[in-house]
């Protein structure tokens, strides 16, 4: 990928852009949040740890919150790990927190 932060770009103003044989931004999320979904009703009542990478969090962030754009995907694409707080109350989603994480704690 020549220039990732336009291709980036044009995926977030458009969430079915993608390049041929790729996988649009609106198809990685429906697969995500399909297995969100089945992982917090196969472990329901618990708390769960789920890692995965930057562009596949971030269109579940945006699942949940609209807001959650282009910028902000771009805000984190260079703060490994980011770690975020997700709190249900049965589905509604309650509260989305993002935990700070620094060098020292590892």
């Amino acid at each position: 990928m020549d220039d990732f932060k336009d291709f980036s770009r044009k995926q977030w103003e458009n969430f079915d852009f993608k390049l041929e044989g790729g996988e649009s931004l609106r198809e990685v999320q429906e697969r995500n949040i399909a297995a969100l979904l089945h992982v917090r009703e196969k472990y329901k009542g618990m708390n769960l740890v789920i890692g995965t990478h930057g562009t596949a969090l971030s269109t579940m962030i945006n699942y949940y919150d609209p807001t959650f754009d282009f910028h902000s995907f771009w805000t984190i694409i260079d703060r490994m790990p980011y770690i975020i707080h997700l709190q249900f109350q049965n589905e509604p989603l309650v509260k989305i927190e993002e935990i700070e994480w620094m060098e020292e704690q590892a």
